[in-house]
């Protein structure tokens, strides 16, 4: 039987040198892969948190500043108003600027790592749902009020950064996931 010939099917040749087997790693080398990439996860991981931690206390200091100023939008000072003015500030305005410093607080609780996060020990922070909820609430009021587009854009400037802090958040949990899965994909090579 071994003097049969071998029927070898036709190949189209590909971009890549068709005569180049597939790479088989043996366990070492799967090891050492997995490490590697693993290592530049969680240095990704590590400079996204950083980021969203550094945007989330950037916008937090900009709302403290807004507390004790004379509550006009910031934006008036890049963007003067218009001819009709700067009008009033949105009703209770320091209310809820001290409600946004919070809600800060809590995403930077929602961003960083903690072990603890979520656990029935820590009740606290609230879910991304509350947060979109309550920063939703003075863009809108501000847009029902007619108030100007400097106002109500800075009235949006906690929605933006809890919808910023969410999306960079579940792309950190999906690459993780995705690490995770690839993980899982280990083979044996015999004879690798």
């Amino acid at each position: 039987m071994n003097s049969l010939r071998q029927r070898i099917p036709f190949k189209y040749p590909s971009d890549s040198s068709s005569t180049e087997e597939p790479l088989v790693l043996d366990e070492q080398e799967q090891d050492e892969l997995i490490d590697k990439l693993r290592t530049r996860n969680s240095t990704s991981d590590r400079q996204h948190r950083l980021g969203l931690q550094l945007t989330i206390a950037l916008s937090c200091i900009l709302h403290l500043v807004y507390l004790f100023s004379d509550q006009d939008s910031p934006l008036f000072a890049m963007f003067p108003a218009g001819p009709s003015g700067k009008g009033s500030p949105l009703p209770l305005s320091r209310l809820v600027t001290m409600v946004d410093v919070l809600f800060h607080v809590n995403l930077g609780v929602l961003v960083h790592p903690w072990p603890m996060r979520g656990s029935h020990i820590v009740s606290f922070p609230l879910s991304y749902m509350y947060a979109f909820a309550w920063s939703a609430i003075p863009p809108t009021l501000s847009l029902l009020a007619g108030k100007a587009w400097q106002t109500t854009a800075w009235w949006s400037m906690m929605l933006i950064t809890t919808w910023v802090s969410h999306v960079v958040q579940a792309w950190i949990e999906e690459t993780d996931e995705g690490f995770s899965e690839f993980e899982k994909m280990k083979y044996q090579a015999a004879g690798a």
